[in-house]
């Protein structure tokens, strides 16, 4: 599975967690997930803050995004 290597990329994979959430594709059961997606912030400028992303959340994000990549392939 490929790191993102800058914050487009790292957005867009928050995003794309986010999206399938949203969606109904992805489903957390586990209290941690939850109040780790619960507790992410934006910025004035619509861009996520960083500091309120912890390990759980930027771990689901690389692992959608790259499932996510796998499907459409």
């Amino acid at each position: 599975m490929k790191a993102p290597i800058n914050r487009i990329e790292y957005e867009r994979n928050i995003n794309i967690l986010l999206e399938s959430i949203k969606k109904g594709r992805f489903q957390t059961d586990f209290k941690p997930h939850i109040t780790s997606l619960i507790n992410i912030k934006k910025s004035p400028n619509r861009r996520f803050e960083f500091k309120t992303i912890d390990e759980n959340v930027r771990l689901l994000a690389n692992m959608e995004a790259h499932l996510n990549s796998k499907n459409k392939i």
